[in-house]
């Protein structure tokens, strides 16, 4: 079995990768914004008795929430530069076999097993084969030559990560 495809990663391609990405991780966005919402809860609850706000609450609060969007804007701006970054790649060629994948790039090349693939997943519009848990190769649906390519990818490929063996001494 071999699979060939093409690959010209758009700005559109890794956006989508990177939305994906980031919603695995969206629970510390929700942690972070109940956080703020007990804190301002606690804030409310214990004014004095002339109604005024415990100054360490409400700092407590505007911290928090600096923090939230700090982290919000920060994702964003990554995104959006690496996603410009990603355009100025060039196209890759792969090569799926059972025994790994070949990838050529220009004058460059290289071979990869899959026992140093950390997972190939599937989203939508794309199949991810991670590197690491954050790296992927992003491979396009659109890019396979046939529905053929992409059945036989998804029937052979999409794995979770397997448990590298480690070499053993005899003793």
């Amino acid at each position: 079995m071999k699979i060939y495809v093409d690959v010209n990663t758009t700005k559109n391609d890794y956006l989508k990768f990177q939305k994906h990405h980031t919603l695995k991780y969206i629970w510390i966005y929700i942690a972070i914004a109940l956080l703020a919402a007990l804190v301002f809860v606690i804030m409310l609850m214990n004014k004095n008795s002339t109604g005024q706000i415990n100054a360490l609450y409400a700092i407590c609060f505007a911290v928090i929430c600096i923090l939230l969007l700090y982290m919000i804007i920060n994702s964003m701006v990554k995104i959006i530069k690496l996603s410009k970054k990603e355009e100025q790649k060039p196209v890759f060629s792969y090569t799926f076999t059972k025994g790994g994948v070949h990838c050529e790039s220009g004058s460059r090349s290289f071979d990869l097993p899959w026992t140093n693939v950390y997972k190939v997943t599937e989203i939508k519009p794309m199949f991810l084969v991670y590197l690491n848990s954050e790296s992927a190769f992003i491979v396009p649906k659109r890019c396979f030559r046939s529905e053929n390519d992409i059945a036989e990818f998804r029937d052979n490929l999409l794995f979770k990560p397997r448990k590298k063996i480690k070499n053993q001494k005899k003793k």
